[in-house]
């Protein structure tokens, strides 16, 4: 599954409830990578404990980059992506952060 994804690396799951995490992240700017299908699930993203949304995944079997939030200055915390859908896939492909 790694392959054609950045650096070789994806995450894939369809268990509500999995997380992935990301400490001392610095941003102005977040975004997701991801692997869009017909019948993708959904993750929800939070930064420094504030939830910035829910993202559904469906739509054309393409990687695409989802932008979460932009902030006015550089905001510093945890990143977390976690998977709010139950038996769907889900595949997240990267974190975008710019300052």
């Amino acid at each position: 599954m790694g392959e054609g994804h950045f650096l070789n690396t994806v995450t894939r799951t369809n268990v509500e409830g999995r997380t992935l995490t990301r400490k001392g992240v610095h941003a102005k700017r977040l975004a997701i990578v991801v692997h869009k299908t017909l019948n993708s699930g959904t993750v929800k993203v939070t930064f420094a404990g504030q939830v910035l949304g829910t993202f559904s995944l469906q739509g054309e079997a393409k990687r695409r980059v989802v932008n979460v939030a932009k902030f006015p200055v550089v905001k510093t915390g945890t990143v977390k992506i976690i998977v709010t859908s139950d038996n769907k896939p889900v595949i997240i492909d990267g974190l975008v952060v710019a300052k």
